[in-house]
């Protein structure tokens, strides 16, 4: 990623404002009943003996952090300039050739490999077949499959010989319904 110039300088004076603000505890949230002073605030939040925090109703209390005067002299404050980010992200991991130049292949439905047309390293074309599999599920599919086209015949022939009945008085409405509803279930 490349960054120009003007953008490496307006994130760099952003990062010195937000710097500043935090170091002088100007609030970006919603404003306060009247200006506040660094030290008014320190003293806000110290306890009488001046060591450890207090409890306060100022929702800024819990999301302010206050420093001493040897902490604060700690950062140097300088005017913006240009710098290089280098972005860096940490990764566990292990990077490696493949050097086969092998893609994984999953088949559509679980089984037994039977028949193999192509070896690790062959070269195939897409659409060119691997393998035959032996799929338990697949054998069920087309059992089932085969069963229900026989028994939708069946039903056909049954509804049609029941509307020739019907047409010459020879079953009554009933029977020709329940005809047409076992069509229509197979």
């Amino acid at each position: 990623m490349r960054f120009d110039k003007k953008r490496v300088a307006t994130l760099g004076a952003g990062l010195l404002l937000a710097c500043g603000a935090y170091l002088v505890g100007v609030s970006l949230g919603p404003p306060r009943e009247g200006p506040v002073s660094f030290a008014a605030r320190a003293a806000d939040h110290r306890s009488p003996n001046g060591a450890a925090p207090r409890a306060s109703a100022d929702p800024l209390a819990a999301e302010s952090v206050e420093l001493s005067a040897a902490e604060v002299e700690q950062f140097k404050v300088q005017p913006a300039r240009e710098r290089v980010f280098t972005i860096q992200r940490d990764a566990v991991g292990t990077i490696d050739f493949n050097q086969e130049m092998s893609v994984a292949v999953f088949p559509p439905v679980p089984g037994k490999i039977i028949t193999l047309f192509a070896r690790a390293g062959d070269d195939v074309d897409r659409g060119t077949p691997l393998y035959t599999i032996d799929s338990p599920d697949l054998v069920q599919a087309g059992q089932s499959l085969i069963a229900t086209a026989g028994v939708l015949n069946l039903t056909t022939r049954v509804l049609e010989r029941a509307k020739q009945l019907y047409a010459v008085q020879g079953v009554a409405q009933k029977e020709l319904d329940q005809a047409v509803s076992d069509q229509q279930a197979a």
